[in-house]
Formats: C-alpha cells, structure tokens, sequence
C-alpha cells in the first residue's frame, strides 16, 4: 500500500513534503503498524538527500534513540518548516471535540499531539488534555474517574457516548409516542389520566436506567 518515494530537492515547496509525511501517517496507522515497524518502513521510501540525511543523523545518536518518534521530529524539523509545525501545535492547544464523534476526536487528538511533545509529555498530561477537550457531559464522568492511561480513558470516553446516543433514541422514542397519544385522545378525554401516568412512569424509568449504567461504569473503574 506504501509506495510513495521520498526525493526532497532543495528548490521543492514544503507542502509536498508535509502532504507525504502525512500521508505516510495515515496509511501505516490504518496499517496498526508499530513504531519499530513504521520507522522501518518511512526510512526505505526516502531516497537521494533525503536518505543521506538520516544515516548521517543515525551517526550522532545512539540505537535507543532511533525510534519512529525521533525520526518524525526531526524529518518535521528538517524538511517541514518551523511555521507549519507551530500551525499544528496551535491546532493542538484549541482541538475541541466539537461536531466530531470520540472516533474522529481522538484520531485528530493523536496527529496533532505529534506536533506537541512538549505540551504533553507524559501519558498522564495526554489524559488531561484529551479530557478537556471532550463534550462537557461526557468530561463530567470521566474526570471523577482520575484515568491516566489514555487507552482506557478512550475506552470509557466510547462507552459514555454510545450511552448518550441510546437516550437520545429512547427520547426521540417516547416524544413520538406521546404525540401519538395525544392525537388519539382528542375525541377519548378518558385516557388522559393513564397517558400522565405513563409519561410518568417512561421519565422515572429512563432516569434510572442511565443513572444506573454510569454507576455500572463508575465500579468498573
């Protein structure tokens, strides 16, 4: 699927090279490549300066530093350009889950994290930092929670949408049912009192039923 060389002259425009890094990105994550196996991989597609520019680098440094991090670090520093790399650690620092499932959400959260070592260090910074940016119903739970591995934390963020997701239908549900009642109570005035009776029972029901769940998430935790 990896097929695109890497032959960076002096005169090319930077954007051809970001458009390659990133398309690199892209097909070895959807690949689940490792570390260890993405290095390899992006080192045999470079060609001419680009080649000779990382077995010179590789000189420098010990084997324990060779690894798919350091080489996207310094590949950025050497051949992206400072201006682009400080776009993406803006885009960092004001990502928002926003319109964006916690899929989509966290996909953007570890490219442009990339770009923002410093920012986020550790694993436990990540966590906070993916966290905030979370929908706030969603953060509530999950900061009570003090997760700071960020698998887990993407995980728990899943299961706490998929919960969102099914009240929202169950809502939707009981909204149509309600409207339908009272279409055909109209000319029935007797049925008034059982339909209050049932909307009461519906809401009770499906307060408890989420609150229950989240507690369920809560001992899991």
């Amino acid at each position: 699927m990896v097929q695109q060389i890497l032959e960076v002259k002096k005169e090319d425009d930077t954007s051809a090279t970001k458009f390659w890094l990133e398309s690199i990105e892209r097909v070895l994550q959807q690949l689940q490549c490792s570390p260890v196996e993405s290095l390899m991989c992006a080192v045999s597609l470079l060609k001419d300066e680009a080649y000779r520019w990382w077995t010179t680098l590789i000189q420098t440094v010990g084997p324990e530093q060779q690894t798919w991090e350091y080489f996207l670090v310094e590949f950025k520093k050497k051949y992206v350009g400072a201006l682009y790399l400080e776009e993406r650690r803006r885009e960092f620092l004001y990502l928002r889950q926003g319109r964006l499932t916690v899929t989509e959400y966290e996909r953007e959260f570890v490219r442009l994290s990339k770009y923002a070592t410093e920012i986020v260090p550790t694993e436990e910074e990540r966590c906070k930092r993916f966290e905030q940016g979370l929908h706030a119903d969603i953060k509530m739970y999950l900061t009570a929670m003090h997760i700071r591995e960020l698998l887990v934390l993407v995980e728990m963020a899943h299961s706490l949408e998929r919960i969102k997701k099914k009240s929202k239908v169950e809502s939707r549900r009981g909204s149509r049912r309600g409207a339908g009642a009272r279409v055909s109570i109209k000319d029935n005035p007797l049925h008034r009192k059982q339909l209050a009776r049932d909307r009461g029972n519906f809401s009770r029901q499906g307060s408890e039923g989420h609150l229950g769940r989240f507690r369920d998430l809560g001992r899991v935790q």
